[in-house]
């Protein structure tokens, strides 16, 4: 797999037929990508561990002949799985024990909060009458709220 880029289709925009769609085996990953994502994530507990499973799932994925594959929901979850077992065994190699607990990684489902620092950061160096009436009008929006 020389020269192939280690990143997910929707990373690079997938592979493209001639008329502007995704070819058939970046289309069947992105469809099935969720479920994929949920399974990596179940066994792994990490997000991050979890993307870095899809993403070694799309390499395999990009270099299979589809014509050869039945059930392309279940190639993909068996590769993932096993993708994920894989990545269990190095990590258990590399991790130490955890003393407490064990609790999943959280996943964000709320909007990003990029957008609230750069706000913060814009009030910092507008001028005290632009922050007075940006405060009212969170305090206001607050009020609504609930």
């Amino acid at each position: 797999m020389a020269g192939m880029s280690r990143t997910a289709p929707e990373d690079r925009g997938g592979s493209m037929s001639r008329d502007g769609r995704p070819d058939p085996a970046t289309e069947a990953f992105l469809a099935h990508r969720n479920l994929l994502f949920t399974v990596a994530y179940e066994m792994l507990g990490s997000a991050a561990d979890a993307e870095d499973v899809l993403q070694e799932t799309w390499l395999r994925w990009a270099g299979v002949d589809l014509d050869t594959v039945r059930d392309q929901r279940a190639y993909l979850v068996r590769t993932t799985t096993r993708q994920a077992l894989s990545r269990l065994r190095t990590l258990g190699r590399r991790k130490e024990s955890y003393v407490g607990p064990w609790l999943p990684e959280p996943l964000l489902t709320a909007p990003d909060v990029a957008e609230d620092v750069e706000l913060e950061r814009w009030l910092t160096r507008a001028p005290a009458r632009s922050r007075r009436v940006c405060a009212f009008v969170r305090r206001v929006s607050a009020t609504r709220r609930s």
